[in-house]
């Protein structure tokens, strides 16, 4: 097998816009959004500082991706954002989500987890307007976040092939949670191939984008549960 490949790949334009975006979009996120703000020592939760986060999300993972995928001409069905077989997403959630929101309770009381989550503190129980708003923006960063990992970085790297574009969506999805809780790192590789394969199967981020959300959600809750700082439900 020789290297006439990689030199086609590197002589197409639109996939050196795709990688160059790729890359610049993964190191925006991870220093600015999550998680390198958290790790940093004079790093304190706040509501605003999480949408800021969520806000940067969505620059650096669906904007400049979703900009760069229509230059290079591809569709919106093509990158995931059309619905796909329906029929199995809707069934994909209903199966998969309990399952991931029991293993993630179960989860949410290690000592890590709990100093990491919620993203805005625990100010956020306090009341319905405060986690409402929150539930905005972690709506936004979870579907930008899919539509990266399992739009962009999984349909849109034309001519590398659906094969390549998994693998390189499953790496990069694992590495960007290097810095997370340790638990969080390790469980990002099953769930990371089980969403891909989701995505692939329905052809849509939408139905890993609902299961993922309400794993997060679910996380939120439970931790702020443990913590006794679920106020809004008192």
């Amino acid at each position: 097998m020789t290297d006439q490949p990689l030199r086609e790949l590197i002589a197409n334009a639109p996939f050196r816009r795709y990688v160059l975006i790729g890359l610049l979009a993964q190191i925006l996120f991870w220093y600015f959004s999550m998680p390198g703000p958290q790790l940093r020592s004079d790093y304190l939760p706040s509501l605003n500082g999480a949408l800021g986060c969520c806000a940067i999300a969505l620059i650096t993972l669906l904007v400049l991706p979703l900009a760069t995928a229509l230059v290079n001409r591809q569709s919106l069905s093509e990158i995931g954002l059309g619905f796909g077989d329906w029929s199995f997403g809707v069934k994909a959630i209903l199966v998969v989500t309990p399952i991931f929101v029991v293993a993630t309770v179960a989860g949410s009381g290690n000592e890590q987890m709990m100093n990491f989550y919620p993203l805005p503190g625990v100010a956020v129980g306090e009341n319905w307007g405060s986690y409402l708003l929150w539930l905005g923006g972690y709506a936004a960063f979870y579907f930008a976040f899919e539509f990266f990992y399992r739009g962009f970085l999984l349909r849109a790297p034309e001519p590398m092939g659906l094969t390549y574009g998994f693998v390189l969506s499953l790496c990069c999805c694992v590495l960007v949670h290097v810095g997370k809780p340790f638990v969080e790192t390790l469980a990002a590789i099953p769930a990371s191939i089980l969403f891909g394969w989701i995505a692939v199967r329905s052809r849509s981020i939408y139905y890993a984008f609902a299961i993922h959300l309400t794993v997060g959600i679910a996380n939120d809750l439970s931790i702020l549960w443990q913590r006794e700082s679920l106020q809004f439900w008192n």
